[in-house]
C-alpha cells in the first residue's frame, strides 16, 4: 500500500508489504487513536489494512485481504464516500483497481467486488513481485 490507499502524502512502508498484522500495528500506533498519538496522529481508524487473521500464531495475520475496504478516499470521493481496491497478499496494489464509490458503486457490492479481486489471490511471486 503507497498513496492509492493513505493519500498523497504518506508512503506505507515497504517492510510491512509481507506482514499485514505488523503493517496494521504500525498503522494503529500512528494513528490518532486513543491509546495512539490521539491528535498528532495521521488518520482515523476507521482506515487501517484488512489482513487475512489477526492471530498473530497463524500464517493467515502475514497475508492481506484481496479486497480492502477501508482505504482512505482521495479528494474525488469526499468524506462521505468509499473507496476499496483489490490487493495482491503481500499488500501490493495496483492503482488501477481502486474504486472510488463517488464515480463506480463497486464498494457498496462487496460480491462483485470480491469477484472483481478475485485475481488477486493468486500468490504475487506468480506476477514477478516476490
Amino acid at each position: 500500500f503507497t498513496r492509492y490507499a493513505y493519500g498523497k502524502c504518506f508512503d506505507f512502508p515497504q517492510r510491512f508489504h509481507k506482514d499485514c498484522l505488523a503493517g496494521n500495528k504500525w498503522l494503529f500506533r500512528h494513528s490518532d487513536s486513543a491509546g495512539a498519538l490521539e491528535d498528532f496522529g495521521l488518520w482515523s481508524m476507521g482506515n487501517n489494512v484488512e489482513c487475512g487473521s489477526y492471530d498473530e500464531g497463524e500464517v493467515a495475520s502475514r497475508v492481506y485481504k484481496n479486497v480492502q475496504f477501508k482505504v482512505v478516499p482521495d479528494l474525488a470521493a469526499g468524506s462521505t464516500y468509499k473507496t476499496c481496491c483489490c490487493s495482491y497478499s503481500d499488500g501490493h496494489v495496483d492503482g488501477k483497481e481502486c474504486r472510488n464509490n463517488y464515480k463506480h458503486r463497486d464498494c457498496d457490492d462487496k460480491q462483485a467486488m470480491t469477484e472483481k479481486c478475485a485475481m488477486y489471490l493468486v500468490n504475487a511471486a506468480d506476477h514477478g513481485r516476490a
